[in-house]
C-alpha cells in the first residue's frame, strides 16, 4: 500500500511541476483527493510548521516593503562583481 500511496504522491508533484503556477496547488489537491479516495487516514495538521512558513512570509514581506531585498541584491551583485571566477570549494 506505501508503495501506491508513493506513487500517487509522485505523480502529483509531476502534474504540478508540468502545471506551474497555480496548477501546482490544483495537482496537491487532486493528489489528496485520489489518497482520500483510496482510505488513506488523514493526519493532524501540522500548526507549528504552518505558523513558521506564515512567519517567514510575513518577514519576507517586510523586508520587501522596507527595502532590504533591495539592499540584499546590491550587496551580492558588489560580492559577485568583485570575485567573478571565486569557485565553489
Amino acid at each position: 500500500m506505501i508503495a501506491v500511496e508513493l506513487v500517487i504522491v509522485l505523480l502529483a508533484i509531476f502534474l504540478g511541476a508540468r502545471l506551474g503556477g497555480i496548477g501546482i496547488g490544483f495537482a496537491g489537491g487532486i493528489g489528496v483527493l485520489v489518497l482520500a479516495i483510496i482510505g488513506v487516514k488523514p493526519g493532524s495538521i501540522p500548526f507549528d510548521v504552518i505558523s513558521i512558513i506564515m512567519a517567514v512570509i510575513a518577514a519576507i514581506a517586510a523586508m520587501q516593503v522596507a527595502g532590504g531585498m533591495d539592499y540584499l541584491v546590491q550587496q551580492t551583485e558588489k560580492l559577485l562583481r568583485k570575485n567573478p571566477k571565486r569557485e565553489r570549494s
